[in-house]
């Protein structure tokens, strides 16, 4: 579950960061929900296990989680100071 987590989280976030939309925290897990979903409509793969479901929740989670991250922190590292005046 750990390799999940990383592997969603992880690209994710940085799609969050590199774009800098809230569209990205809603486009980045249904994006993910379309690869589990996928194989069990054998659009492609070869299947899935037990407890695939399971899995889909903690993607989607994890994707949404990562993404809104890597948006907040650019949207905070963008944001101008008033000690700049």
């Amino acid at each position: 579950m750990l390799m999940l987590v990383m592997a969603t989280a992880v690209p994710s976030a940085l799609g969050g960061f590199l774009v800098g939309r809230w569209a990205v925290a809603v486009i980045a897990p249904a994006s993910w929900a379309l690869y589990p979903l996928g194989l069990t409509q054998d659009w492609w793969g070869y299947g899935v296990g037990d407890g695939w479901q399971y899995g889909l929740i903690v993607g989607v989670v994890t994707a949404a989680v990562g993404a809104a991250t890597g948006v907040f922190v650019r949207r905070a590292a963008h944001r101008p100071t008033d000690e700049a005046w």
